[in-house]
This record gives structure tokens, C-alpha cells and sequence, in this order.
């Protein structure tokens, strides 16, 4: 009889708790919003390099669309377990991303497009001192979403892998 009380308080425990499987879906969930916003990023970044201001200016058009949709997915997400905390550092990051993206990024594109022979070296010591903010705050709100996601993996028992 004490085995069929333990066995029954497991399955009424296990059947009232989340399923790590269900941690990991929604983990992956937000990763999977958040890799398309790193390569759109990238995108970006990849046509600083290719000295073309059309270029520069389409992509940073389409990579603002992209870090939107982003964010309206991101609020769409139910809290997992009655807790928001993971999401919210999710939506925190894609903020930044945004103010970065409507505010440093156009000057920095703006200072890119000095044509070399009028390019100084206080453009560039501009370009650096933006570009340096930008990463910044980046890296700040990149830190505070990884801690939630870490957090968020211990409490559900599964690990992540980069």
C-alpha cells in the first residue's frame, strides 16, 4: 500500500509541473527568433564593407522590419510556468537592438558614405566612438538575456548548447 501512495503522488506531481520538453520548445522558440535578427544584423554589417550607400541604406530598412516583427512575436509569448522573466529579456534585447538600429546605425552609415577622399580622421575617430556605444549597449542587454537564459535552463533541467 505505501508503494501505491508513492506512486501516486508522482504521477500527481509529475502531471501538475511543466515538462522540460516544454522548457526546451519554448527556449528554442525565443533562439529561433533571435538567430533570424543575428544574420538580418550581420547582413547589415556585411554591407558596411561593400562601400555601397543604396545597399547600406536597403539593409538597414530590412533589418529594422525584421527586428519588428521580432519584437511583435516576442510580446506575443505566453509567460512559461507563470513567469515572463526569459521572455522579457528577450524583449529587452530586441529594444536595444532597435534603438541602436534607429539611432547609431544611420549615423553610422551616414559617416560611411564620406567619400575616401574626404574621409578625415576625426570621421573616423566619430565612426568608433558610435560604433563603441552601439556595442556597448548591446553587450549589456546580450549579458542580461543570456543570464535569463541560463536561469531559465537550470530551473527546467536541461542544458544549453552553443
Amino acid at each position: 500500500m505505501k508503494h501505491l501512495v508513492v506512486l501516486l503522488a508522482g504521477v500527481i506531481l509529475a502531471s501538475c509541473g511543466v515538462s522540460r520538453s516544454s522548457a526546451i520548445d519554448y527556449n528554442d522558440t525565443i533562439i529561433e527568433e533571435q538567430t533570424k535578427v543575428i544574420g538580418s544584423i550581420d547582413d547589415l554589417l556585411s554591407t558596411f564593407s561593400e562601400n555601397d550607400p543604396a545597399k547600406m541604406d536597403a539593409q538597414l530598412e530590412s533589418t529594422i522590419k525584421d527586428v519588428a516583427a521580432a519584437q511583435e512575436m516576442a510580446k506575443g509569448v505566453e509567460s512559461f510556468d507563470g513567469s515572463t522573466a526569459f521572455r522579457d529579456a528577450f524583449v529587452s534585447l530586441l529594444d536595444v537592438l532597435m534603438s541602436g538600429l534607429k539611432t547609431e546605425y544611420p549615423q553610422l552609415i551616414e559617416n560611411l558614405k564620406i567619400p575616401n577622399e574626404e574621409y578625415t580622421e576625426e570621421d573616423e575617430e566619430e565612426y568608433n566612438k558610435i560604433a563603441t556605444i552601439s556595442d556597448e549597449k548591446f553587450e549589456v542587454a546580450q549579458d542580461n538575456f543570456l543570464a535569463a537564459q541560463k536561469t531559465f535552463a537550470e530551473k527546467y533541467g536541461f542544458i544549453l548548447v552553443e
